[in-house]
């Protein structure tokens, strides 16, 4: 018996939802659901786009009409039941309204399959269950908490970005884990026949004074606008290294790219009003982009600067991108990102800190290790490297005991 099912495909239901809302996680739901649809022989999948939010400022929010979605979403899922033996799903953050979402998934749904797989794609979930447990979380939020927990409690397996993300793994008593990092197809095949070579033109001409002449340096933030993304620390660091790097290196003109959507209208209105201020500040605002305008972006960038500190931060799928295009990578060790960063990348720095962003936008004039950055891409981020990890990740949910 054992034999023959070891033998048969394994036939999964992917619970989780893609693009829209358009962010990292949704990205990669699709390319795990689409990966996986290619196996015709190890693996069977369905997928129920389990999408309940219209847009990234509807995320996290409360409306009636949310609860029919995840009705209709939960009835569907049901009925697709005996065409799986496994569901995988992505919990979600440490949010009331998402963990009513997995109180949902794991007291009606979980029990009609014969095996759970979570897949972590956000963290905070270790953090709050530890609040939970000390008891500085009270009344309803720790309530659901409790029932979270015991919903999503003892999966088969669970499937954490980074080895840091093991702990939530751990808070949820996994039977099994298996860290399996994103990958994305390659954004930059032209990389070694002219990124690269523009690159080093442009690392001799910044080396260089030769006034009147002047150089642009240009600093991209490229996510979703939030504060805790580092947006505010990004700006305030960009304008302390304008000044810093303007009285030793005066052929050297900065500017800062921010492109992403503003799910937080509070944001919005404060970066507006801050341009308003400061017309000539050297940043633009590209809003959200994809494509061929993000691709221009990431080719005239120098640097990406994202110090996150993002409660549900996982392992930022833009510095995979950033990889991929030689750029150097200015962000914060916030849940162990250090862990899957390059060698040669510029060293993490604490989080709130704008001194520590122009530290290194200074530092990332002089940075040369472009295809270092690239080589680690290919090494460990590519398309093919990650739905072949998580392929077999998946399959070893069988020998969970």
């Amino acid at each position: 018996m054992k034999s023959r099912e070891s033998s048969s495909p394994l036939r999964i239901l992917v619970l989780a939802h893609g693009p829209p809302p358009n962010h990292g996680q949704a990205f990669m739901v699709r390319q795990i659901v689409e990966g996986l649809k290619s196996d015709t022989e190890g693996i069977l999948c369905v997928h129920v786009d389990f999408r309940l939010s219209d847009d990234l400022e509807d995320i996290g929010s409360f409306r009636p009409v949310k609860l029919f979605r995840l009705l209709r979403h939960l009835f569907a899922a049901a009925l697709l039941r005996c065409r799986a033996d496994v569901l995988f799903y992505v919990p979600a953050p440490p949010r009331r309204s998402a963990m009513l979402r997995d109180c949902a998934v794991g007291f009606f749904l979980r029990p009609l399959f014969r095996y759970c797989i979570l897949n972590h794609r956000a963290g905070g979930l270790a953090d709050f269950f530890s609040a939970l447990d000390s008891g500085t979380i009270r009344g309803a939020d720790r309530l659901l908490g409790l029932f979270t927990r015991k919903a999503l409690r003892a999966p088969d397996l669970s499937i954490v970005l980074t080895p840091a993300g093991m702990a939530e793994a751990e808070a949820l008593d996994a039977k099994a884990c298996r860290v399996v990092p994103s990958g994305i197809a390659d954004p930059c095949p032209q990389f070694e026949a002219t990124t690269l070579l523009e690159r080093l033109r442009r690392l001799v001409a910044r080396s260089k004074p030769c006034l009147p002449a002047t150089h642009t340096f240009r600093v991209l933030f490229l996510g979703n606008c939030l504060r805790d993304k580092g947006l505010f620390e990004t700006i305030s660091g960009f304008h302390l290294a304008k000044q810093m790097i303007g009285k030793s290196f005066p052929h050297i003109v900065l500017h800062l790219d921010i492109a992403g959507g503003f799910p937080d209208p509070t944001v919005k209105a404060a970066m507006d009003q801050a341009l308003a201020v400061h017309p000539d500040s050297g940043i633009t605002l590209h809003g959200f982009v994809s494509g061929a305008a993000k691709a221009r972006l990431l080719e005239s960038a120098d640097a990406l600067c994202l110090p996150t500190y993002y409660q549900a931060e996982g392992f930022p799928g833009v510095f995979i991108e950033a990889f991929a295009y030689g750029l150097p990578v200015i962000t914060t060790d916030w849940r162990g990102i250090n862990q899957l960063l390059p060698p040669g990348n510029p060293a993490t720095i604490p989080v709130r800190s704008p001194d520590a962003v122009a530290s290194q936008i200074s530092a990332c004039l002089s940075f040369s290790l472009f295809d270092g950055q690239r080589k680690f891409y290919l090494e460990k981020f590519t398309q093919a490297r990650f739905i072949s990890d998580m392929r077999d990740a998946i399959r070893s949910v069988r020998e969970v005991r």
